[in-house]
């Protein structure tokens, strides 16, 4: 993760986001095409886009409608398990990579400029606060 983020560093946090973010999706499409059935998944979504169009060119027929409905529910329901695994693999590289940034970029220490001030914290004394918080030290 640092060496991702080492020539971006003296840029605003959001450009190793995006870079990060960018090469995680790549690697994710990549991984869910490789671990799952893509000709059933392409199967499964031809006969859905097919019922669709049925819907749509049959909208006076009600029985005709609520059928084909129930197909494209029935075959949602096949993509979705056909999804499932691929899914579940993909879980542990998210895990890592959110973990990664999470550890990166959730937290910062306070800079002198940004010292919790005594109307913060109801007119407390400035010795006061500095007890209450730990990373904050007098100048």
């Amino acid at each position: 993760m640092a060496l991702i983020c080492w020539p971006l560093r003296g840029l605003t946090p959001i450009w190793p986001l995006a870079a990060i973010s960018a090469a995680a999706g790549m690697f994710l499409v990549w991984l869910f095409g490789k671990t799952s059935q893509q000709d059933r998944i392409r199967s499964v979504r031809g006969r859905v886009r097919g019922n669709l169009s049925g819907v749509k060119l049959f909208p006076h027929d009600i029985g005709v409608v609520l059928r084909l409905q129930r197909v494209i529910f029935v075959d949602t329901l096949r993509f979705m398990r056909l999804a499932l695994a691929p899914m579940l693999i993909m879980t542990m590289p998210v895990l890592l990579i959110m973990t990664q940034l999470d550890l990166r970029f959730a937290a910062r220490p306070l800079r002198q400029a940004n010292r919790p001030s005594s109307k913060l914290y109801g007119g407390m004394p400035p010795h006061w606060i500095n007890r209450l918080c730990s990373t904050c030290r007098p100048a």
